[in-house]
């Protein structure tokens, strides 16, 4: 899959472009496994891939909330 992103700056948090705001954010490395039926029910609220396939394939995921 090729994903096409642009990137403007880099920041130490999320800045939403359209008002300036910022927000806070932090990240955890995902030690669970991610299910099939997980990555559907993500690929469902709008995620464009399927999370399991990276996890298997033995990179880290990391969330960002």
């Amino acid at each position: 899959m090729e994903i096409d992103i642009y990137i403007d700056s880099l920041t130490e948090c999320l800045l939403c472009a359209e008002t300036g705001k910022m927000y806070d954010t932090e990240y955890c490395l995902v030690s669970r496994k991610i299910t099939g039926e997980e990555a559907q029910l993500l690929m469902v609220e709008g995620w464009k891939f399927d999370w399991s396939i990276p996890q298997q394939n033995g990179y880290e995921i990391y969330e960002l909330f």
